[in-house]
């Protein structure tokens, strides 16, 4: 039992050295519960995320430089929708970068705001347009959503909202012990380290474990249990909204570490534990759906299209870190890719600055 107060007396001194309150350690330093959107990002937070060293939210929540709130007339803003897979390797500052390295003639700077938020489906990303990045005046705008709503199926959101479950975050400890908070995401991680070790032959050799990844052919038909027809109107309402501010948008499918020319042990270990370990088959499923009525959105709205999961990136390991989360190599060649197909768009609506044209 001393033990015990003496190290939550320890904790309690490094956390208050830190400035660091219970909400903080309850929720994590870089996020918050928001009214409507849920878990977000708060403003001007700093911290380790993942495998990410240090993750810098601006002023006003999003992963991104500071910006200032009224886009200059002369600038370009595009703003990135997505979930987690949108911060591996940081993928939009690299396509801000990218893009800031092209000659535009001697016009403004091109700004890419990165609002995306990990863990989120097409649904909060929509929420977090309507709410809040409208605002921003973006100029476009690109969505990059396919696995975070494999569980987003027809009415689930009528009965659950995206809030923080606050029985999931309760308890005694989870209230009142800053030593339970610093060391519980520790030992989680060690654990989910220490199972990595036989993850890959346990489900190599588990004869009902399968790896289903095949071409949806009806768009209306449910496959595995997934309905995609919440995706699609939330992609058909992202782009009627935005057309209604003559605001430019961008579809882009998702790659996947996934190759179905190869074993299903390589698979499973391109995956990860993560991923074999709830449920691989129904998130290929969903990838794939979402994948097609990208293509078909596109044409049928007339949207740029970014067909990455039809790229060299798809099926390659070596650009993931797992199922489907970018490595270095992986988010400069999507940012790249993704630089060239909005280019002639950028190009069209950015008139040079001695133009008379209206942009």
């Amino acid at each position: 039992m001393i033990t015990c107060f003496l190290v939550e007396g320890a904790a309690r001194l490094f956390q208050y050295q830190r400035g660091r309150t219970f909400n903080d350690a309850r929720f994590g330093h870089l996020f918050r519960d928001a009214f409507y959107l849920g878990t977000t990002f708060k403003p001007n937070a700093v911290s380790p995320w993942q495998a990410i060293k240090n993750m810098r939210i601006s002023e006003y929540g999003f992963r991104s430089d500071d910006f200032e709130l009224e886009k200059a007339p002369e600038n370009f803003r595009i703003l990135t929708f997505g979930g987690s897979t949108s911060h591996a390797r940081n993928y939009p500052k690299k396509l801000q970068t990218f893009l800031q390295a092209q000659a535009w003639n001697g016009k403004g700077v091109i700004e890419v705001i990165n609002a995306a938020t990990p863990t989120w489906n097409s649904t909060q990303s929509l929420i977090q347009f309507i709410t809040r990045a409208i605002y921003l005046n973006p100029d476009m705008i690109i969505i990059y959503h396919a696995i975070n709503d494999h569980n987003n199926v027809k009415y689930r959101w009528l009965k659950d909202l995206p809030m923080v479950d606050y029985e999931k975050y309760s308890g005694f400890l989870k209230e009142h012990s800053l030593a339970y908070n610093f060391l519980q995401p520790r030992v989680i991680r060690s654990y989910n380290a220490y199972m990595n070790r036989d993850w890959i032959a346990t489900y190599s050799n588990d004869e009902n474990f399968s790896i289903q990844y095949t071409t949806i052919e009806d768009p209306d038909e449910e496959k595995e249990g997934y309905s995609p027809q919440i995706f699609i109107q939330n992609i058909q309402n992202f782009i009627v909204l935005a057309k209604a501010y003559n605001i430019s948008v961008v579809l882009v499918t998702m790659p996947l570490s996934f190759d179905e020319e190869k074993s299903r042990e390589e698979n499973i270990k391109a995956a990860g534990h993560h991923y074999t370990s709830t449920n691989l088959s129904k998130n290929l499923t969903a990838v794939n759906t979402n994948n097609y009525h990208l293509r078909r959105l596109a044409t049928l709205h007339d949207t740029i299209l970014i067909d990455a999961a039809h790229s060299a990136i798809n099926g390659n390991p070596d650009n993931f870190k797992d199922l489907c989360h970018v490595n270095e190599t992986g988010a400069q060649k999507l940012a790249t890719m993704i630089a060239s197909g909005i280019t002639p768009t950028i190009k069209t609506r950015w008139a040079p600055v001695d133009s008379e044209e209206p942009r």
